[in-house]
């Protein structure tokens, strides 16, 4: 008798531990919020170019709440790209990387000034895993691209949404990884190109 009370218990407890980790996300087994730039800034990343969170850029606004991660391969050292990344330990029971991104570019498609916006992982064995990458000409053949004019009245173009980013990560359950985003310039180093970020999550 004494051992089964023991083992229900037991499993009790167990029920509880998972029940009260996946309500909490900062103790979760089932979700991580890597970032949603809600401090205002990217102390938490380690930054190299012309990156910050920021209210609002152009004329966009965050995905939600208010701030949004920038990066843009102008006007600060080194001017060709910018990159943030962030050691990440992976829950065990989370499966899905999520983040929301717009692109803007200065750039024209069809010409060689392929900027680019590149997301990746680096493993815990330093490998690194690019799994997404995208240049000026895959950004206006593969998303609605809006032209618009700046206050200097000069024209850009930007994705005409926030686009939903989505990877299985569940390969790295376990492990520290790094989250990688980078900008960077092709070809020329004054016309920019930026990559904004919001809710950046690890998911079941």
């Amino acid at each position: 008798m004494k051992k089964k009370v023991t083992a229900i218990l037991v499993g009790i407890s167990i029920l509880l531990f998972f029940v009260i980790t996946s309500c909490l996300p900062s103790f979760s087994l089932f979700y991580l919020l890597i970032d949603d730039f809600e401090t205002g800034m990217l102390d938490t990343w380690t930054a190299t170019g012309t990156t910050m969170a920021t209210t609002t850029f152009l004329d966009v606004t965050p995905y939600q709440g208010d701030y949004m991660a920038l990066l843009s391969t102008g006007p600060e050292d080194p001017a060709t790209f910018a990159r943030i990344y962030k050691t990440v330990n992976v829950p065990i029971l989370t499966s899905l990387l999520s983040l929301y991104w717009q692109f803007i570019t200065y750039e024209a498609s069809g010409d060689v000034y392929q900027d680019y916006f590149k997301i990746s992982i680096i493993d815990s064995a330093n490998n690194e895993h690019v799994i997404f990458d995208k240049a000026v000409d895959d950004f206006f053949n593969d998303y609605t691209m809006m032209a618009a004019t700046d206050a200097s009245n000069n024209e850009y173009y930007r994705t005409a949404d926030w686009q939903l980013f989505t990877y299985d990560i569940s390969a790295f359950k376990g492990q520290n990884i790094k989250l990688c985003f980078e900008v960077g310039d092709v070809e020329d180093e004054y016309v920019d190109s930026i990559a904004l970020i919001d809710l950046v999550e690890l998911k079941k």
